[in-house]
């Protein structure tokens, strides 16, 4: 039984180490950007703004008068 528990015991502080530390993920990023979540400003949501109804385009919603939509402009005159 003294094996057991302290093996027990080890692994329990060990553990409760682990745990209430940061384990090295304190400043981590994706890509360099910021991870925090937050609403999208009208500065964010200019790349996917549309005037109009775009056919064959994925439409995400509208902003006032504006339509989002998720394709590239500069695809927009190839035929579609």
């Amino acid at each position: 039984p003294g094996a057991y528990w302290l093996t027990f015991t080890t692994q329990l502080a060990i553990a409760g180490r682990i745990q209430t530390s940061n384990y090295g993920l304190s400043n981590r990023g994706r890509l360099n950007t910021d991870t925090e979540a937050h609403l999208a400003t009208a500065r964010d949501l200019q790349p996917i703004k549309v005037g109009h109804f775009v056919p064959h385009w994925f439409s995400l919603g509208r902003i006032g008068r504006h339509y989002l939509a998720a394709e590239n402009r500069l695809f927009a005159d190839e035929g579609w």
